[in-house]
């Protein structure tokens, strides 16, 4: 039987499972190469409003740090950004021996390491950065206590995720359900809040465009956890508009 819908919830929907995102062999499989993560991002190429990536450089330049460690760091897209402006001192860490790759093939410092387990001294960092990324732990709780570890007194964790309506004009053509992640933009700051002294959250609201079904399909075979319901996908009249609704923390230590 269908759980029932949880009226306390938007739309009065149910909430689906996502413990793919959280499980260490499918996490693996998924950043075994590059191809899933180039799919998703190709969406982003046309953004029409804040581009939260934009967003997040912004906002740890202002933080003006001396050293950053960045977890989970994809391609090293940002690293470069980051260091380019005038970062010091950039290390970043990935349990995927290709993303580590990536990273190093820009000239930064990357190594194969779990966030769960950081090899890095007390008090080494300034700012560490974990963009869409904390839903992938298996251990929320033990990944923020190492990061808070590793940051100096005063120093932040930048953290952005997604929130559970994030392009949900596109999942509810093919599934009922609200996913709910094991860190999003409506939990992650209770989540935060239980190892850091300060927590701020800054929501963007942003539009893109699938072009037609087809792009849509190729969207969600990309998904590490959905993306079994493309075949769901019905034939669209048009390009169809979707709202990608992220939110940036900044978690202060203590």
């Amino acid at each position: 039987m269908a759980a029932p819908a949880d009226p306390r919830r938007p739309w009065g929907c149910r909430l689906g499972s996502v413990s793919r995102l959280n499980d260490p062999a499918a996490v693996a499989r998924e950043y075994a190469t590059e191809t899933g993560l180039a799919a998703r991002r190709a969406l982003y190429e046309s953004i029409d409003g804040e581009d939260m990536k934009e967003v997040l450089a912004q906002t740890v330049l202002a933080l003006a740090p001396d050293s950053i460690l960045e977890v989970g760091p994809g391609g090293g897209e940002l690293g470069q950004r980051l260091v380019e402006a005038g970062v010091a001192d950039y290390r970043a860490v990935d349990i995927s021996p290709r993303m580590v790759q990536l990273v190093r093939a820009r000239g930064l410092s990357a190594e194969v390491a779990d966030v769960q387990s950081l090899p890095f001294a007390d008090g080494r960092f300034d700012c560490v950065v974990a963009a869409w990324m904390l839903y992938h732990l298996p251990d929320l709780d033990r990944g923020l206590a190492e990061m808070t570890r590793v940051l100096r007194p005063g120093g932040s964790l930048v953290a952005v995720t997604n929130s559970e309506r994030h392009l949900s004009e596109l999942w509810s053509l093919v599934d009922e359900q609200r996913w709910e992640l094991p860190f999003s933009a409506e939990n992650g700051e209770a989540a935060l809040a239980r190892h850091f002294g300060a927590v701020s959250a800054r929501r963007v609201e942003a539009w893109l465009t699938l072009a037609d079904a087809e792009a849509a399909r190729d969207y969600m075979s990309a998904s590490p956890s959905r993306g079994h319901l493309a075949a769901r996908m019905p034939a669209l009249a048009g390009p169809l508009r979707v709202g990608s609704r992220t939110c940036l923390f900044v978690a202060t230590k203590r």
